[in-house]
């Protein structure tokens, strides 16, 4: 009996990595852990990239279910293959967003980018052919300890998944992107670990819903217009002196800044350190 027992496990755990070969590649399923309905899987550090649709709601709305999965399916398939081609590893897509990692911070840095590229260029011939307006993605990375494991019951629904507070920041970094009206943030625990990179700098400081601890989050240079004048206002915004960056805020147009500023004024901290609290998600 023991070894039909021994035989029937193997064969369901090999259905299980089968399946994991098929989703998430050859090399995330010679990793998984073979244990299902247990905590049993392994910890590791990692970066965790989060890439998501901007404005997905409204664009479902527009469209047929349907459609919806014949712009997702037309999109997608680019942007997972750039994944594999670059040394990332796809942990899920989770209806119009992606979550992956990578095991080298400047990699996954370089990879997301490359994402970034696939996406756009694949977006403009779905949307045309779905019928909707092209769609705009933004990604979060942040670097930090991650468990990995399959989370499920034997005999039932398997998930192989990625748990952890480094899960969570990316997620919430990520949807950072849309205050700033940038397209990628890379949190500064992701920076430091990272070499060669170029062309990032410090845009905030904050404390994300949820988490007490402040984050630095930086992006390109590219992405922000004015980034001379931008860092001259930030630096008095840093200081304390929120009257003189709101005003020179407002001279290059930057509304948000200006209006943190302008409540920073009205509502003075006792006790400053340039964090800006995010209550929104």
């Amino acid at each position: 009996l023991s070894v039909l027992l021994a035989a029937y496990y193997r064969q369901q755990v090999g259905k299980v990595k089968s399946c994991l070969r098929q989703y998430a590649g050859g090399r995330i399923a010679r990793l998984a852990p073979g244990e299902v309905a247990t905590t049993q899987g392994r910890r590791a550090t990692s970066t965790i990239c989060f890439t998501d649709m901007k404005g997905f709601t409204k664009i479902a709305e527009t469209l047929q279910p349907e459609r919806v999965a014949y712009l997702l399916q037309e999109i997608y398939p680019a942007a997972l293959e750039t994944i594999r081609r670059e040394g990332g590893e796809v942990d899920k897509i989770i209806g119009d967003a992606l979550l992956y990692r990578h095991q080298d911070p400047a990699a996954a840095i370089l990879m997301v980018e490359k994402v970034q590229a696939a996406l756009t260029s694949a977006a403009g011939k779905a949307a045309a052919q779905a019928g909707c307006k092209i769609p705009i993605f933004t990604s979060g990375l942040h670097t930090g300890p991650i468990f990995v494991c399959l989370i499920g019951s034997r005999g039932g629904f398997v998930d192989y998944t990625t748990l952890g507070d480094t899960v969570n920041l990316s997620s919430r970094i990520q949807s950072l992107c849309q205050y700033y009206q940038v397209s990628m943030l890379v949190s500064g625990d992701t920076l430091r670990a990272s070499t060669g990179i170029l062309g990032y700098r410090l845009l905030d400081v904050v404390s994300v819903k949820g988490r007490k601890e402040p984050i630095e989050i930086y992006t390109k240079i590219s992405e922000v217009d004015n980034w001379l004048e931008f860092e001259s206002a930030r630096k008095f915004y840093a200081e304390g002196n929120f009257s003189k960056a709101k005003e020179q805020f407002l001279r290059i147009n930057f509304q948000m800044w200006a209006k943190r500023c302008e409540w920073l004024e009205k509502n003075p901290p006792q006790a400053w350190r340039g964090v800006w609290e995010w209550k929104q998600k």
